[in-house]
């Protein structure tokens, strides 16, 4: 068994990879130590990544400011529907809603939405 997983941890010729890091992604443990190091991440991975990231940033856009006194719509709980508030104090990602029903809640940009009213 251990003769198996040297062979399938040997890198080849062509490809500078063995078989067991082409299937996983990895070198495998084995009982003869060894003083390869790694190569980096295969080109088509990186063209791969650059792509994502590129069409990921097409749609991609920063949330909207919301200032203290602003007023916007934000979710009480989550998959509940919107209620109307007031900014009242705004600590990083972190802001502040006065319920204009009930008392105050905090809560981050994604959970709110600023009125133009």
């Amino acid at each position: 068994m251990e003769a198996i997983l040297e062979q399938r941890n040997t890198p080849r010729v062509d490809t500078k990879r063995s078989p067991a890091e082409m299937m996983m992604n990895r070198k495998l443990r084995t009982m003869v130590p060894s003083r390869v190091k790694a190569e980096p991440s295969c080109e088509s991975r990186v063209k791969r990544k650059k792509s994502v990231k590129k069409w990921f940033d097409q749609k991609a856009h920063d949330q909207p400011k919301v200032k203290i006194g602003q007023s916007v719509y934000f979710h009480k709980q989550s998959k509940k529907s919107w209620q109307k508030g007031i900014v009242e104090n705004i600590n990083g990602d972190r802001y502040i809603v006065r319920s204009e029903e009930s008392g105050l809640y905090a809560r981050n940009c994604v959970h709110m939405r600023p009125t133009k009213v």
